[in-house]
């Protein structure tokens, strides 16, 4: 089995509706706590070259980026990346049919909703296909990570109790149909190139996505966007360029877009662009760091999403450090 826990402002973008979801899109609080993942693991190994389930609440399984640092090349996310599935829960399988081909399918309730949440869509379905090349230089990874028979928000009024102070007021979750493909390619053993695209829609949503009910602030809150009627929808790419220069480091550089026309992802009816630097350095067997400048900017005139509305771009540094516990 696995349990991963996370506390902190990151919450605000893997919360899945109806596990501790209130913390969120009923008070809109700078930090919470999210399961993020939480699955029993069983093992066949009859069934094709061997077959893995996982049962529970998962990873989306498409993507180059994943939530938990230890999974990702760099510090930040791509604009890419913040808008796309992050976990589901259900039943996800994976078999190994030879060398060079694997299935990855599923039922879950829907991208970021628990099966027990009001605006679950039960059941939704993933098939993804992996595949790798003889020289084991390029591989393709892809197919659909949701799609359901009822492609639209469902929405619900919030009820009376302690843990919902805004009652009386429509909630509801976004439900991506979402399908990607990933190719990576690799140059040399150090140096390697991985590059995702994606197509999300949905039906009859609102401008946001996802409505949040708690007060106006820290970039989220104040209750349901705009309605859009029809078929919203978005699509992007992501580039990652991976160079071992030394033993214990790596240098990435990213290029990502993301074209959200109609506001249904990030509120804002825009496109987004960004370039990512960072260096990867094991300083220890137990402690990591990842220095990166990056700079980010909407491509529509008069759009201004950064620094509280009132900017179309930004620049950034950060670092962060990963300390590993255990046996080094």
């Amino acid at each position: 089995y696995r349990f991963s826990n996370l506390f902190g402002v990151d919450y605000r973008w893997t919360t899945a509706q109806c596990y501790f979801c209130q913390q969120l899109l009923s008070y809109n609080w700078l930090y919470g706590d999210d399961p993020v993942e939480m699955y029993g693991i069983l093992y066949y190994p009859h069934i094709g070259q061997g077959t893995e389930i996982q049962l529970g609440r998962f990873i989306s399984p498409p993507d180059i980026e994943a939530q938990l640092a230890p999974n990702n090349f760099l510090y930040t996310h791509s604009v890419f990346f913040d808008f796309d599935a992050y976990t589901q829960t259900g039943a996800l399988f994976s078999t190994k049919l030879s060398d060079y081909w694997t299935l990855v399918y599923g039922v879950h309730s829907g991208n970021d909703m628990s099966p027990w949440s009001p605006s679950q869509h039960f059941p939704t379905f993933e098939l993804i296909g992996r595949w790798i090349s003889h020289a084991n230089k390029d591989s393709l990874y892809g197919g659909v990570d949701a799609i359901n028979f009822t492609p639209y928000m469902r929405t619900y009024i919030g009820t009376a109790n302690s843990a919902n102070p805004s009652t009386g007021v429509l909630y509801g979750h976004d439900n991506l149909q979402q399908f990607n493909l990933t190719w990576t390619h690799v140059f040399e053993p150090n140096f390697q190139n991985l590059v995702e695209t994606y197509w999300l829609y949905e039906y009859n949503t609102y401008q946001g996505g996802t409505i949040n009910n708690g007060p106006f602030k820290f970039g989220g809150g104040g209750g349901v966007g705009a309605f859009l009627p029809g078929r919203s929808t978005a699509t992007g790419v992501v580039d990652y360029l991976e160079y071992k220069f030394a033993p214990k480091d790596f240098a990435s550089f990213r290029v990502d877009y993301m074209n959200d026309q109609s506001g249904w992802r990030s509120g804002f009816p825009t496109s987004y662009g960004s370039l990512t630097f960072g260096i990867t350095d094991k300083m220890s067997s137990v402690v990591t760091i990842r220095p990166e400048i990056r700079y980010e900017t909407a491509f529509r005139t008069g759009i201004t999403p950064y620094d509280n509305g009132t900017k179309a771009a930004q620049t950034t540094f950060g670092m962060d450090a990963i300390i590993y516990f255990g046996n080094p």
